[in-house]
């Protein structure tokens, strides 16, 4: 079943934590995107209305089937080839 388009659905939402007095954190109603192209009151009014900004992305979840090593061998290869394109050596 697909999630509906909300900004807490989004893989740029970023929601803010407060630990309490033993040690347990709480998500608090505040939060923010992580996106640069999105001004702030444009992903305040978009929560508040329950709509998603035009730059809404699905959170990339890993296939829990997929081995571990597997994964973390397609990200060094990922990684491999960005600092290739950035001649970072």
């Amino acid at each position: 079943m697909n999630e509906p388009k909300l900004c807490e659905n989004c893989y740029f939402f970023r929601a803010h934590y407060a630990k309490d007095d033993n040690g347990k954190f709480h998500e608090l109603k505040d939060a923010h995107c992580t996106n640069n192209s999105i001004r702030r009151m444009t992903f305040v009014r978009a929560r508040k209305n329950s709509y998603p900004c035009s730059d809404w992305t699905p959170v990339i979840e890993i296939d829990s089937s997929e081995d571990i090593d597997e994964i973390i061998k397609k990200a060094a290869k990922l990684i491999e080839r960005i600092a290739a394109h950035l001649d970072i050596e």
